[in-house]
């Protein structure tokens, strides 16, 4: 019987790791969240369902025609965007919150499947990637996969190893991935019919499971499934179109592979030592090495398992993966090579660890002010949320109460989803009026009271196509009154 303090101990422990997790993920987020197109385009999504009462079926378009996200990360974001009356960095703070969790549920999964100490370190080096940190304070729907897979795995073991009924959560889990974000959620089907068939026999004598398992994976896919039956299956066409493709769809390339794999190698340089070669190549030798020699350990054989079946899924789309696509199974990956390491003798095995945290730690200081390593994907501009506040609040200050008129220029190309929420939940509660129009007007269309403003950012992929935006603009607003700039967002004031 354990010890009553040792429960105390436990959440104690698990309180401080949390903690760890919580503050560099959190830092400064509220003035250097880093908002562009995506983030533009699902807070303008959640802003119609929370104001116009627009449920709609689908979520925002992936990069495939015809493809679209589910509408359930809308849902999710919510509650925080009211309690933030519109500020995107409430959300943002809770998908934070919520990634710093993460790290408990990488202690529970490694002390379930290894030893505590495996949990302790894997829990600690987690919370202390800069990697990691970076991924967290992305506001994408791709953040909230982390949490949900550890979950999905966690469940999942639990299936298997205590009780049935966990299999039922291993399916809401899954789901859950795959309405986030699908191009990750989908690898993780195998391993649900792995595991079904393993839990056939429970399931089956248990009708009640298997019907509440099937019911917990559906009931998150309901709106697309909605979606369809309403237009005749135009998703799903989608899907099998894709997938057939000669370029993107099923079928073995040595290529892709090679590319999926060096992608793979990348990410677990970022969310492990930062892309320092040496201090990996020792790591996953180590790995490699420890899969073979303790290749019966139940918990190695599962956690590999766990890895393996998603990853083999990716290979076999010839489209080539992007690094998020490996988001559900990098944390096992840590897991694992933390384990592993702990094979070794004790002074290596801390001397290593020490190592990582010291590299990881070295790139802290980088949370101090804005730069590109604080997002995993985004563009080659830095704008932040304070920066776009800095910019709306200067245009209705020059504005002077008079009615704004706007040209844009964004990238990607033309689409102004984030200063158009801006000025919708900031601009107009603070000002109490919007801009009159927002791009395409002639000198001779802008009233003579209306104050005219050009918002841009540098374009260095397509300069071409700034400079003919340029040229135009400077044919009719010719006079510059004044000008602005906020890091990379900048703004002229003309006449």
């Amino acid at each position: 019987m354990k010890h009553p303090g040792s429960r105390q101990l436990l959440l104690l422990e698990l309180f401080f790791i949390f903690v760890l997790a919580v503050i560099p993920r959190l830092w400064r987020l509220q003035f250097d969240l880093q908002i562009t197109y995506d983030q533009g385009l699902h807070s303008q999504a959640v802003w119609n369902v929370w104001h116009d009462g627009k449920l709609s079926l689908l979520g925002h378009p992936t990069d495939v025609d015809g493809i679209y996200h589910a509408p359930v990360y809308y849902w999710l974001m919510l509650p925080f965007y009211v309690l933030g009356r519109g500020n995107p960095v409430y959300p943002a703070v809770w998908q934070a919150l919520l990634h710093s969790f993460s790290a408990v549920l990488i202690y529970i999964l490694a002390r379930r499947l290894f030893d505590i100490k495996t949990a302790r370190i894997s829990a600690i080096l987690f919370a202390a990637s800069f990697g990691w940190i970076s991924y967290a304070r992305w506001l994408s729907n791709v953040s909230p996969v982390v949490p949900f897979a550890l979950l999905f795995f966690i469940t999942l073991e639990k299936a298997v190893r205590s009780h049935p009924n966990w299999f039922i959560f291993a399916c809401l889990f899954a789901s859950l991935v795959i309405e986030c974000n699908g191009a990750i959620g989908v690898f993780l089907l195998p391993l649900l019919v792995i595991f079904f068939f393993k839990l056939r026999k429970p399931l089956f004598s248990r009708p009640r499971i298997f019907w509440l398992a099937a019911l917990a994976f559906i009931i998150p896919h309901l709106p697309l499934l909605f979606f369809n039956l309403r237009h005749n299956f135009v998703s799903l066409a989608a899907i099998v179109r894709y997938s057939g493709g000669a370029n993107t769809g099923i079928g073995l390339s040595l290529t892709t592979i090679a590319y999926d794999l060096k992608v793979f190698f990348n990410e677990i340089g970022k969310t492990l030592a930062w892309q320092h070669l040496p201090v990996l190549t020792i790591a996953l030798s180590v790995t490699g090495f420890c899969c073979f020699r303790f290749r019966q350990h139940q918990g190695l054989r599962l956690i590999v398992l766990f890895i393996l079946v998603p990853l083999i899924g990716l290979f076999i789309y010839k489209r080539g993966a992007i690094g998020f696509f490996f988001w559900s199974t990098l944390p096992l990956v840590l897991i694992l090579i933390v384990y592993s390491l702990s094979r070794l003798p004790k002074f290596l095995f801390y001397f290593f660890v020490s190592v990582l945290l010291w590299i990881n730690i070295c790139y802290w200081p980088e949370l101090l002010s804005p730069n590109f390593l604080l997002t995993p994907i985004g563009t080659r501009n830095l704008i932040t949320h304070q920066d776009r506040l800095n910019v709306v609040d200067w245009i209705y200050r020059q504005a002077a109460g008079r009615p704004i008129d706007l040209w844009m220029y964004t990238i990607p190309y033309l689409l102004e989803d984030p200063w158009r929420y801006y000025f919708i939940w900031y601009g107009q509660a603070k000002y109490g009026y919007l801009p009159e129009s927002w791009g395409g007007l002639s000198s001779t269309e802008v009233s003579s009271s209306s104050a005219f403003f050009a918002v841009y950012e540098p374009d260095y992929d397509k300069p071409d196509n700034f400079s003919a935006w340029s040229t135009k603009l400077n044919s009719q607003f010719p006079n510059i009154i004044r000008t602005f700039n906020s890091h990379s967002a900048m703004v002229d004031y003309r006449l």
